[in-house]
């Protein structure tokens, strides 16, 4: 038993000083110090207080049954049985391990991933059903959780997910609802009215939310892949992967109708005009610049981010869309250019410009 030992490393787990934890226990800062020195060793109720004011157990605290490294070993051991799926093999011994450390966070989050994957892939429910249960412990004890990735909204959905294998799916629906916070979770919503509640109509507004959002970020990837492929000399990757972009963006381009679907046509023809130009087909990419003055004076002249009626766009009233191409479109051509270095595009750029001008006037 180290009882100061333990004292210690619990008090700076929890960010405290001496004098906090005195103040805490209503003792002096005198006392606390010959706790942690091992020169004397406080009364049961304040173990108790000690034990509470940590979130550990008694026996944690006070070190009669385990230790430190003892708790390291646990979670490591966790870890293994969850990789190697020894389900039945290592039950028993996550059994016993919750045992000895039944008011650890970490402890409980581990197990309950253990139960998780145990309940989907031998399809057990029971299993399920401990997971959750696991899980919902640990929130009471999230105080202790040092991973930024976790925290308590991040357990909660994962419940709501297990809620929903289990057939608890109002249950799930609520949490997932509450923790909708960025309309995270939107998916997720959509997903468990359509497939378990029979709330497809409910559901279309969020499925194209979730669809506007994802064929923006497709686009996104796309043109950061032709950037990083320009960069490293990979042309011919960069235009390969454009002409696979190509007929989603084709798809949503109407004639007689201007949409955010033309700025990204504007974007689309910029990249595909510097790509064109490296490998030498001046032509080409002078025609796709001018594809892309085209649209960006299309759209310029009638701006529209209202996506309702194109197909598979069922969006409330206030639903926002936005762009980070810049107002000016064709302001923003030159301007795409030139973040790229592409000097020799941005000099055909201008020379379209001035034919342009010259026409005009």
């Amino acid at each position: 038993m180290n009882l100061g030992n333990n004292i210690k490393y619990y008090r700076n787990k929890q960010g405290l000083t001496q004098e906090k934890l005195a103040e805490k226990m209503g003792v002096s800062v005198g006392a606390v110090s010959k706790w942690e020195s091992g020169a004397n060793c406080p009364e049961l109720p304040l173990l108790l207080r000690l034990a509470q004011t940590f979130q550990v157990s008694l026996d944690a605290l006070t070190g009669f049954e385990l230790n430190i490294q003892h708790r390291e070993i646990c979670l490591e051991k966790l870890k293994d049985l969850t990789r190697a799926k020894q389900y039945e093999n290592g039950l028993e011994e996550v059994k016993d391990i919750l045992k000895s450390y039944p008011n650890d966070f970490q402890i409980l989050f581990d197990s309950a991933r253990f139960f998780q994957l145990k309940g989907i892939e031998e399809v057990d429910k029971p299993s399920l059903s401990q997971a959750i249960s696991l899980y919902r412990k640990a929130i009471h004890f999230i105080e202790q959780n040092d991973n930024p990735h976790v925290n308590q909204e991040v357990v909660e959905n994962i419940i709501a997910k297990l809620l929903i294998e289990v057939g608890k799916y109002t249950e799930a629906l609520e949490i997932l609802k509450k923790n909708n916070s960025y309309n995270i979770n939107d998916f997720a919503i959509a997903e468990t009215m359509v497939h378990y509640l029979g709330q497809s109509a409910q559901a279309l507004p969020l499925l194209s939310q979730e669809f506007y959002v994802l064929v923006s970020k497709f686009f996104q990837i796309c043109f950061t892949f032709v950037q990083a492929y320009y960069q490293l000399g990979r042309l011919e990757e960069a235009g390969d992967i454009l002409q696979r972009a190509w007929p989603l963006l084709d798809s949503f381009l109407q004639p007689d109708r201007v949409s955010i679907f033309d700025k990204l046509l504007v974007i689309y023809k910029t990249h595909e005009a510097v790509i064109l130009q490296e490998l030498g087909q001046i032509d080409l990419s002078a025609k796709a610049l001018r594809e892309a003055q085209k649209a960006a004076l299309r759209f310029d002249q009638d701006s529209n981010f209202n996506l309702q009626g194109l197909p598979h766009f069922y969006l409330e009233d206030n639903y926002f869309v936005y762009d980070d191409f810049g107002q000016n479109s064709i302001k923003a051509i030159g301007e795409t250019l030139l973040a790229l270095s592409a000097d020799a595009s941005y000099k055909l750029w201008e020379q379209i410009q001035e034919e342009k001008h010259a026409k005009n006037s």
